[in-house]
């Protein structure tokens, strides 16, 4: 499944194509968040959270259905990249 960081930097780079003047800061208004918040989003420096998966994804007239998979992927994510820090730590100790 498609990490909810990589829906909305497909969706901007779509609307870029139609328009050229189309910006990260036109975007972060559809969204209704900081331009500067949405650029650390997309680049992974802060992590979405259910709360905001729900709100960009009611802007962006996403389904429910749609909506849930984001959440379950971004948490499945979450879980791995747990995983793979917690290994990495028992590693370093040996």
């Amino acid at each position: 499944m498609l990490r909810f960081r990589n829906y909305l930097k497909n969706e901007l780079e779509k609307r870029q194509e139609r328009n050229k003047h189309y910006s990260l800061r036109s975007f972060s208004r559809v969204l209704k968040v900081e331009p500067s918040f949405l650029s650390k989003l997309l680049r992974g420096k802060k992590n979405f959270t259910e709360r905001s998966i729900n709100r960009f994804s009611e802007e962006l007239g996403l389904t429910l259905n749609q909506r849930l998979e984001f959440i379950q992927t971004e948490k499945d994510a979450k879980q791995i990249n747990n995983i793979r820090n917690l290994r990495e730590s028992v590693l370093w100790k040996n």
